[in-house]
């Protein structure tokens, strides 16, 4: 009854809340006892899977691969290690990576990628978007480039995110940060549009580094001209929202959205709007 009535609806509200950001409500979930006779069930399975992701992203990179192996023992014991019923390896990857030890990790996504074939866009996806954090800068775009055609097959918008992000890691190491500052807002767009909190403050201070490496500084001077009007509109701009998007949000004419975006490319000395100062959508995104 447990199983039926609880355990599934818990797991699922742990990643509910996690993937946001909303640590202390996943927390509270998990507090709930658990019968023992629930690990020996799909249910269990489930909720170790969650307790794990939770454990990811809070940082206890050891907890988190315990429960990700626990998921691995369980399905060997059903005869169904093969069926994908949780991404276990991928999981389990990631928590070696946070562990430092990059060659289980190597060896568990290798393992992945021939057990997902073809016909798992979501899991190749998910498990290139790791393989290219172990490889050299120069090969991450390729990789990452694969995996972001793949997620956006499936809709998965949050991956889609962490890919994204890490293209602009990539690009920033190149010393492409033009194109890195791209990537990075774009990222943020689809985490703020998946209400992934987190990962949104993430983005935020990786676009800030970029910003600084670039001598952004000027660009802050130029930026104190704008008026309020025309920092948000700009903001939203830097977002990757088309005009009449802002105009939608801002309750305006795209008419009106037009004119604030050319005084703000003639103040701050830009053509276009991917030359905009990444702070821009830094500060105000905040409150967006």
């Amino acid at each position: 009854a447990w199983g039926v009535a609880v355990g599934l609806p818990v797991s699922t509200l742990v990643l509910a809340n996690t993937r946001p950001g909303r640590f202390d409500e996943a927390a509270r979930h998990l507090a709930r006892p658990v019968p023992d006779a629930v690990f020996r069930s799909r249910y269990g399975l489930h909720y170790l899977h969650a307790r794990g992701q939770y454990y990811l992203a809070t940082r206890h990179g050891h907890a988190a691969l315990a429960d990700f192996l626990a998921c691995r023992d369980l399905t060997r014991d059903w005869g169904l290690a093969q069926s994908g019923l949780v991404p276990w390896r991928i999981d389990a990857a990631e928590a070696w990576l946070l562990l430092g030890n990059t060659d289980e990790a190597k060896r568990l996504l290798y393992d992945e990628l021939a057990q997902a074939g073809t016909e798992n866009s979501r899991s190749r996806g998910t498990a290139l978007r790791l393989v290219a954090e172990i490889n050299p800068p120069r090969r991450r775009p390729q990789l990452l480039g694969e995996a972001l055609d793949l997620l956006e097959q499936v809709g998965d918008r949050y991956e889609q995110a962490r890919v994204l992000a890490g293209l602009g890691r990539a690009h920033h190491e190149l010393k492409d940060n033009r194109r890195a500052r791209r990537m990075f807002s774009r990222a943020w767009h689809l985490a703020n549009a998946c209400g992934a909190a987190a990962l949104c403050d993430e983005l935020l201070s990786a676009g800030g580094q970029v910003a600084t490496s670039t001598a952004a500084a000027s660009a802050d001077d130029r930026a104190a001209q704008l008026t309020e009007s025309e920092r948000r509109v700009a903001s939203l701009a830097v977002m990757g929202y088309t005009n009449r998007e802002i105009a939608e949000k801002l309750f305006v004419t795209a008419s009106t959205v037009e004119q604030h975006l050319t005084r703000v490319f003639r103040k701050l000395g830009v053509k276009r709007r991917e030359h905009l100062p990444v702070d821009l959508w830094g500060t105000v995104a905040r409150t967006a």
